[in-house]
């Protein structure tokens, strides 16, 4: 018995069907719900496997849960049937950044900005694989591009004086970063690079005032951390103990939070804390010379000879 073909109403429903289906993936996706999402646009790709819009919602679902493999499958099939698409090879060349696929990543990103040489995110993205690779003047040529395709976007403006930073030219840092924050002064991010750059120019107060508005704008320990090394630094070491708490409160299991407060905590002779979290930097990171010597130091200023020679004896081990 031969197939009897669908009439023009069934077929309508049917179109209709996968359109609602899509339209519910896209409110998931856009919601975050990608575990949602995926099988969604998985069961439409099954229906209709040429259907770009379909392949390209579920690569975005798997990229943006972090499935970078699943990803790099189908944008391998989007790249295939439509190769001239600047934004799929951008796509492609993130997911392999991703997988730290650093060749190939640049491959995508220099075939992406070749489709579209005026788009100023694809030569931002390109400027983050030089930044990775340390190729930090050639990543500020990058950034400098996408800046003067977009003059109003901070972000550019931002990635050129942190890279700038990284390569000790403060004054360009400096310059750079003043921008970035004039343009968003509500972003924590640039408050805090800021600070960063003036504390590298030895100018605490102000690199503390900076750092301070961070925090308001985004209370995360990184932030909390610096302060309290600027507290240090002008000698308030009550803030400074304070600041590091905070840091160890919202990230307990970082190595360097433990060490710095052990070391608070013997700088204000409360010995017995002092020992708790250098005992702890050491079980979180055993392999630093540092936190041996640390540990080793306030043990002698506590006469416990025998034990701070053992662990002075594991700080030359981790030198050697």
């Amino acid at each position: 018995m031969e197939d009897k073909e669908l009439s023009n109403d069934q077929s309508y429903n049917k179109n209709n069907d996968l359109v609602i289906l899509y339209n519910d993936g896209v409110k998931l996706f856009d919601d975050g719900k990608y575990d949602d999402s995926i099988p969604i646009f998985e069961h439409l790709v099954n229906k209709s496997p040429d259907n770009i819009n379909y392949l390209f919602m579920l690569g975005k679902s798997f990229y943006e849960k972090h499935d970078y493999n699943n990803a790099l499958i189908v944008f391998k099939k989007i790249i295939q049937k439509e190769p001239s698409n600047a934004i799929y090879h951008n796509y492609l060349g993130n997911i392999y950044y991703r997988l730290s696929s650093f060749k190939f990543a640049h491959e995508q990103y220099k075939k992406a900005i070749f489709l579209d040489k005026e788009n100023h995110s694809y030569l931002n993205d390109l400027g983050n694989l030089y930044y990775k690779l340390k190729k930090y003047e050639t990543a500020i040529k990058c950034y400098k591009k996408s800046s003067d395709l977009d003059k109003a976007n901070p972000v550019y403006y931002d990635n050129i004086g942190y890279t700038y930073l990284r390569m000790k030219q403060y004054e360009d840092a400096l310059y750079y970063t003043k921008k970035a924050l004039d343009l968003n002064p509500f972003q924590a991010s640039y408050n805090y690079n800021l600070g960063n750059i003036y504390y590298h120019l030895d100018n605490d107060k102000t690199a503390y005032t900076l750092i301070k508005q961070a925090i308001g704008l985004n209370p995360i320990p990184r932030y909390y951390f610096k302060l309290g090394i600027i507290c240090n630094n002008l000698d308030d070491f009550e803030q400074g103990l304070y600041n590091f708490q905070k840091a160890y409160d919202l990230e307990p299991l970082n190595s360097e939070y433990n060490n710095y407060l052990g070391n608070m905590y013997f700088l204000v002779g409360d010995y017995k804390n002092a020992l708790t979290y250098l005992h702890d930097a050491i079980k979180l990171e055993n392999d630093n010379e540092e936190y041996y010597t640390h540990l080793a130091n306030l043990l002698w200023n506590l006469n416990k000879y025998d034990s701070a020679k053992k662990y002075f004896i594991k700080a030359r081990k981790c030198s050697s």
